[in-house]
């Protein structure tokens, strides 16, 4: 076959399979069916030479095409000399085709350069081919170039090996085929073969690397071990492989995170179970920037209770439990309880007062005043309020923003405010009183309804007034509702400064 037939052929082929992209696949059809054979050839000869900037184009085909279709390209001088704007040539293509028979073009190829194989020619950033048929994991093809002189420990710019991106895309098969040949099994200092093996959750790869030195207790850029890869990444094969091969459980990463605060974090169960049978402390201080940080009062702390709870799940919070984690949390400014009754996780509300949480603990900190009921109440949880007041949360517990009935009023749910009332909560005076929340939140149904259901016009009293704050923030609609229901229009506030006061404040006549 001619040299313009073969890129012929392999343009349709192109085409067939919808091409890189649809401008290219137009310019293909463009020039297989124009009307003058010269204007076709030269179309044609163009498209073989233009290769877009995510290296596309014609080398596509090589990664992309069946090696039936292949073969007569690849003696082409065009194709010989191609390379793609990041400095890949048509081995590096050949490499990340998995297709059956590829390996044997890649001999065929390589083979008939000589001593110009391109078999360790470097693109832009440093990859070989080698490295990219370990990425792109086929085995017969890191089997082949490998055989054809491929250097086993190069690296990229980056300071990676043929046999870390073995790892990082979970392909063993290449990985022992790289170790056989004298990869180095560290891979890249900032992040270890055996952490990566540990975070795709390859027991297998776990092995090939241990059996061949690697350090179960090696470490990352930041200090994460793969004990901690793996239970951040909840693989618990492999974390109980590592575990059995030497692996600490109770080592920390350099922001002093542990492995059981990892899987805590991400609620990896078996995870944690495996670690705390393998010496990891439930009772473990969080991290020292986080202490710092709760007792600045910048956040709440996050101990290992947090996560779970905030989850709602509630397997992983027993196993805590049952392992000698306070529900308490272990910081002054940790509340589990409050966490898991803001986010309607009654399960975990169930377990936590179980095992002796305080249902009228109040939160300090970022967070001061509140407690577990107020949380529930504030997005109208119910059925998490009535599991609390059962076990004994105070309905009329005032704190730093009021109480329950004003959270009810700010909710603006009738029901929730009725269930408040029908648990006998009471309205604070002044700014606490719900129907002072009600008027700031410019509510006029709630307003409404609480003048119906729960307050008494006559009983409203002090100097933080429903009629002077309507007043002073200018809504005719709850000012004439609250006239309607009888409020006095003459009531005063603090220095005398009632509603009319108010209102020529605002300019209002």
């Amino acid at each position: 076959m001619e040299d313009g037939d073969a890129m012929l052929a392999l343009l349709m082929s192109m085409l067939e399979q919808g091409g890189p992209s649809s401008n290219w696949r137009n310019n293909v059809i463009e020039a297989l069916t124009h009307s003058q054979e010269e204007t076709r050839k030269t179309k044609t000869n163009e498209l073989v030479r233009v290769l877009d900037g995510n290296g596309g184009g014609i080398l596509d085909a090589f990664k992309d095409s069946r090696p039936d279709s292949l073969s007569s390209l690849l003696n082409t001088q065009p194709i010989k000399e191609e390379k793609d704007s990041q400095g890949r040539n048509v081995l590096h293509y050949l490499a990340s085709n998995t297709s059956p028979g590829v390996d044997a073009l890649i001999r065929q190829y390589v083979q008939r350069q000589g001593d110009a194989s391109p078999v360790n020619e470097l693109d832009e950033k440093g990859f070989s081919p080698l490295h990219i048929a370990a990425a792109y994991g086929s085995s017969t093809n890191v089997k082949s170039l490998l055989e054809l002189g491929a250097v086993v420990n190069v690296k990229t710019k980056d300071q990676c090996t043929p046999l870390w991106f073995a790892c990082f895309a979970n392909h063993p098969d290449c990985a022992e085929l790289l170790l056989l040949k004298g990869a180095e099994v560290e891979g890249y200092s900032q992040e270890p073969c055996l952490y990566v093996a540990a975070c795709v959750g390859s027991t297998r790869l776990c092995d090939l690397l241990v059996q061949r030195g690697a350090d179960v207790n090696c470490r990352e850029a930041i200090g994460m071990t793969p004990v901690i890869g793996a239970s951040e990444n909840g693989h618990a094969d492999a974390l109980s492989y590592l575990l059995a091969s030497g692996g600490r459980a109770t080592d920390r990463d350099e922001r002093g995170t542990s492995a059981l605060m990892k899987a805590c974090m991400e609620c990896h169960t078996s995870c944690v179970r495996l670690l705390l049978a393998n010496g990891a402390d439930v009772k473990e201080s969080p991290s020292e920037d986080e202490v710092k940080r709760a007792d600045k009062g910048e956040c709440p702390c996050r101990g290992l209770l947090t996560f779970p709870c905030a989850e709602g799940n509630a397997e992983l919070v027993r196993l805590l439990l049952e392992n000698g984690a306070s529900p308490e949390g272990v910081h002054p400014t940790e509340f589990p309880l409050m966490i898991a009754s803001g986010r309607n996780h009654l399960e975990v509300c169930k377990a936590l007062v179980a095992a002796g949480a305080n249902v009228n603990r109040v939160a300090v900190g970022q967070v001061a005043g509140g407690t577990a009921l107020l949380s529930a109440l504030e997005d109208s949880y119910l059925e998490v309020a009535s599991f609390l007041l059962e076990k004994g949360a105070d309905i009329n517990f005032e704190g730093e923003y009021g109480n329950a009935m004003r959270k009810a009023a700010l909710t603006g749910v009738f029901e929730t405010v009725q269930f408040v009332v029908d648990h006998g909560g009471k309205c604070l005076d002044g700014p606490g009183h719900p129907l002072v929340a009600a008027v700031q939140k410019g509510n006029l149904p709630m307003v409404k309804y609480l003048l119906e259901n729960v307050v008494k016009v006559e009983e409203l009293k002090g100097v933080f007034h429903p009629f002077i704050v309507a007043c002073a923030e200018g809504n005719r609609e709850i000012i004439d509702l609250l006239l309607e229901y009888g409020v006095d229009p003459n009531v005063e506030a603090i220095g005398g400064q009632n509603a009319l006061f108010q209102a020529a404040s605002r300019g209002d006549i």
